[in-house]
């Protein structure tokens, strides 16, 4: 091989690690994202197909404690609320939780001031998101400053320059969590007691959310709840929850791959006239092969596997070297978000999948194999 099919072989090499190191970047991105929306979203929920809330008898929740795999039951009530506390106000989403929201989202391991505990000695407390605590100005060491929850009375006309129109409680600030932005700008935890009282929905839910045991089969899990609960209920899995989330996120990587195959493609220009050269550098080694015997087929076919050779070459130690960067970030981090402290992860995440590699690999095959037919005209 000369040094123009090297040139090639390089720039296939370089196109080829590139996309690997992207696709593995956005890998550890789209599972750093995930894990913080699973901190809070349960594995499976329950809604009420029409409507907005249910009464909790309406769902057997022992049956389903039964079910194998199913490990924590928490039903919740969530509603839009006005926060008042001093001279802010803030509008934001009460989420009504039991004992077991704890188990279910491990929450108070994102607890970044305060503590998490949502009632003491009778006393409604509330564990409100990051964005909450900082625009409402909150202070946990004052005790005697409690925040206001207003929320429109129900079957009454809203009349918001009346405060009768409102029902009206109060909860002392425990702490603040930080997941992401989303919910942190969003939800306000109270005791399920707080939140029925305060919308005036006693014994009514707006959702069952349920966490299963790591060996379960989440699928099976699901239609089993599904079955059980019948067709006047939804149960939805994480990925449903956050359906335009994850679709956006594969539309997005099938675009990356997208725009750096093109790359990849352009790069192949190289290994077009390279071969267009050895094509021309050889004449008379063609012409004595000719004289031989050698038919055009055959001729083709010599130069048409020097072509996929260079792809396969540059297209091995493109994933050798991507794949070497990539391993190296994963353990070491040495490429780091800023340096502050307010990032969740102080490097850049990389998650190195196998079937990327196997995906690239196809890629930069097929536009080898592609690419090398268009230079073999020249042999006649």
């Amino acid at each position: 091989m000369n040094w123009i099919s090297g040139i090639s072989t390089v720039s296939i090499a370089v196109g080829t690690a590139a996309l690997i190191l992207v696709l593995s970047v956005f890998n550890g991105l789209n599972t750093l994202i995930a894990s913080l929306y699973n901190s809070f979203d349960p594995d499976l929920k329950i809604e009420v197909v029409e409507g907005k809330y249910f009464f909790d008898d309406e769902i057997d929740l022992a049956k389903i404690a039964e079910i194998k795999g199913v490990s924590v039951i928490v039903p919740v009530l969530e509603e839009t609320v006005l926060l008042r506390y001093g001279d802010n106000q803030l509008i934001a989403t009460i989420k009504g939780v039991d004992e077991n929201f704890e188990k279910l989202t491990q929450l108070d391991e994102h607890i970044v001031d305060g503590d998490y505990f949502l009632s003491s000695a009778g006393v409604p407390f509330t564990v409100m998101g990051y964005g909450i605590y900082m625009n409402m100005g909150i202070n946990l060491r004052n005790q005697y400053d409690p925040i206001g929850f207003y929320v429109p009375k129900r079957g009454k006309t809203l009349n918001v320059l009346s405060e009768q129109a409102f029902s009206i409680d109060y909860a002392l600030p425990a702490g603040s969590f930080s997941t992401i932005m989303e919910y942190d700008d969003k939800y306000v935890i109270t005791s399920l007691e707080f939140a029925q009282s305060l919308i005036d929905a006693e014994e009514e839910i707006s959702a069952i959310e349920i966490g299963l045991t790591s060996e379960a089969n989440l699928k099976r899990v699901q239609k089993q709840i599904q079955a059980l609960v019948g067709s006047d209920f939804s149960v939805k899995n994480r990925m449903q929850q956050q359906d335009m989330y994850y679709k956006t996120i594969q539309s997005e990587r099938l675009s990356i791959i997208m725009i750096l195959s093109f790359i990849l493609l352009i790069a192949t220009f190289n290994m077009i006239g390279s071969l267009l050269m050895v094509i021309y550098d050889k004449r008379r080694d063609i012409a004595i092969l000719r004289s031989m015997g050698a038919s055009t087929t055959m001729l083709r076919q010599i130069f048409w596997l020097e072509g996929l050779m260079i792809a396969f070459v540059g297209g091995f130690c493109g994933l050798f070297i991507g794949g070497g960067i990539a391993w190296l970030q994963q353990r070491f981090g040495f490429l780091k978000l800023g340096g502050g402290d307010g990032f969740v992860v102080s490097a850049y995440p990389v998650q190195i999948q196998l079937s990327d590699f196997f995906l690239v690999f196809a890629i930069v095959l097929m536009i080898g194999l592609v690419s090398s037919l268009a230079p073999l005209r020249k042999i006649k």
